[in-house]
């Protein structure tokens, strides 16, 4: 987050980041979207929901994709701003999930 004494230099602007996006509730994500109506409602810059993702194979696209879509009601950018792999998925494995998660969440 960034600070100015003078906004007409920098403005301020607030980030929630989630970690694991494929692994927390529901009731989390929608905490989450509460959280960012909330603060944007109070005039808060809310720009923005950053999310980890921890992967492991398999992964479903259709839970993801739901997962995102809730995000989505926070009406403001989600940005995936960090991934890793767990487990001992061969190279072209973790290669091909990235693949399928990127190529889903650009849809």
């Amino acid at each position: 987050m960034l600070f100015a004494s003078n906004p007409s230099v920098c403005d301020s602007v607030l980030m929630l980041r989630l970690t694991e996006l494929l692994h927390h509730p529901i009731l989390y994500l929608q905490s989450a979207v509460n959280l960012v109506q909330e603060l944007r409602s109070k005039g808060a810059p809310v720009k923005g929901i950053g999310v980890t993702l921890k992967l492991t194979a398999p992964i479903s696209i259709p839970e993801f994709l739901y997962r995102l879509d809730r995000l989505a009601e926070a009406s403001v950018p989600i940005w995936i701003v960090d991934y890793s792999f767990s487990g001992n998925s061969s190279t072209a494995v973790k290669a091909n999930m990235l693949s399928d998660l990127m190529q889903a969440a650009l849809r």
